[in-house]
């Protein structure tokens, strides 16, 4: 989500030309406000990575700054508000209990 600008132009550009095609991104969901614009500018999907979708364990492994968990859950719900598919890269660590 560092680059949304970036990609908020690209959608942009790409959706002036045709609407047809799927974009998706995939990104730690870290912005919820920015994944808003990106669905009104046509963006159709995203996927979150994650290693737990309990937060004390995402937060301690994932350090989050300048974003909260609670951002990653708002910006799934965001997309599906929207119409679009939200899903989660889940990933599993050997040894950890998600």
């Amino acid at each position: 989500m560092l680059m949304w600008e970036t990609i908020l132009e690209t959608i942009t550009q790409i959706r002036k030309h045709t609407q047809r095609g799927s974009i998706n991104i995939n990104t730690n969901g870290s912005k919820p406000d920015a994944v808003e614009k990106l669905m009104k500018a046509g963006l159709n999907s995203i996927r979150v990575s994650t290693n737990s979708v309990r937060k004390e364990i995402y937060t301690k492994y994932y350090l989050p700054n300048n974003y909260r968990f609670e951002d990653i859950i708002e910006s799934l719900r965001t997309v599906r508000k929207y119409g679009g598919w939200a899903s989660i890269n889940y990933f599993a660590f050997a040894g950890m209990r998600h």
